[in-house]
């Protein structure tokens, strides 16, 4: 799959799943042992604790009532050195490609990573090495960022071309809506995408709650299972019909780019690390060691 299409008009409520759709996707959720739920509830747990306990920057609250590009920020997670090292890329095209010149925010354990670049902000959290603890991060997002307005991107995301346009369309898709999400291209087709969403911290309160609690308890192996659990009894929906790619063989070899790029590691071992460095460098203009390690996924 290219580009990510979806049913919904841009804008418009993501319909909930018939019956037997969902219990198509549910049979492909497996039920976690107690143990691990267990686990994963102590962890989150004793993250929270350290949290709490150690110092965080969180700034004071600033809202309007209506989109506008001044009460509108970027946020990116960049927990471990891997992390960190793709948000500092994704940044950079952000800046460079993507002509975004506004606030960018970052969720991470390591500020100082981030300290010589300009415009960017970071939000100090305790360390974990567990995942699906730090994807907790994301149903904080509403508290812990200044403006109201907040797309989030996954570290692992490229931008390939100007992304203006994009987030003032989006802006205007968001209207009526607690939060935008595109659908997964996975094979189970969710229809739910987590590494891509645009936010309105003052409707999406609920709805991040709902998906932390279930997170914490820790029944979901990924976080899009806890999102498809809680998603349909909030108002959730699409973003822009283009934005985001994730890129198969043809995309690559091609040289095609969108605004946002997704390029996991299950498309890194589709498409070879040759084919990968060479995209990297040749179409979204990377330096060759930059591209290095953003293809580093060890």
């Amino acid at each position: 799959m290219k580009q990510i299409r979806h049913e919904e008009a841009p804008g418009e409520r993501i319909q909930p799943l018939d019956s037997s759709r969902r219990a198509e996707l549910e049979q492909t959720v497996p039920e976690l042992p107690a143990a691990h739920r267990r686990r994963q509830r102590q962890r989150y747990l004793r993250w929270r604790v350290q949290n709490l306990l150690s110092f965080r920057r969180i700034p004071g609250k600033k809202r309007s009532l209506q989109p506008a590009r001044s009460d509108f920020a970027i946020a990116i997670i960049g927990v471990g050195p891997r992390y960190s090292a793709w948000a500092r890329t994704l940044i950079h095209g952000l800046r460079g490609p993507g002509r975004y010149d506004g606030p960018i925010h970052v969720v991470t354990d390591t500020p100082e990573t981030f300290a010589d670049l300009e415009g960017t902000s970071c939000i100090r959290i305790a360390s974990t090495r567990h995942q699906m603890v730090i994807k907790t991060c994301k149903t904080f997002l509403y508290e812990w960022i200044t403006e109201r307005y907040v797309l989030y991107l996954d570290a692992d995301i490229l931008v390939g071309c100007d992304i203006r346009q994009w987030c003032e369309e989006a802006l205007a898709c968001l209207e009526g809506n607690a939060a935008l999400f595109y659908p997964d291209p996975s094979a189970r087709a969710m229809p739910y995408h987590g590494g891509l969403m645009l936010l309105d911290s003052e409707k999406s309160g609920p709805f991040f709650k709902a998906w932390r609690e279930l997170l914490a308890k820790g029944h979901f192996r990924q976080d899009q299972e806890a999102l498809l659990a809680c998603a349909e009894n909030f108002d959730l929906g699409r973003p822009p019909g283009y934005g985001l790619s994730f890129p198969d063989p043809q995309y690559v070899r091609a040289g095609e780019r969108d605004c946002f790029i997704h390029l996991t590691s299950y498309r890194y071992s589709q498409l070879g690390h040759d084919a990968c460095h060479a995209y990297l460098c040749d179409t979204l203009a990377l330096l060759p060691d930059q591209a290095s390690q953003r293809l580093d996924f060890t």
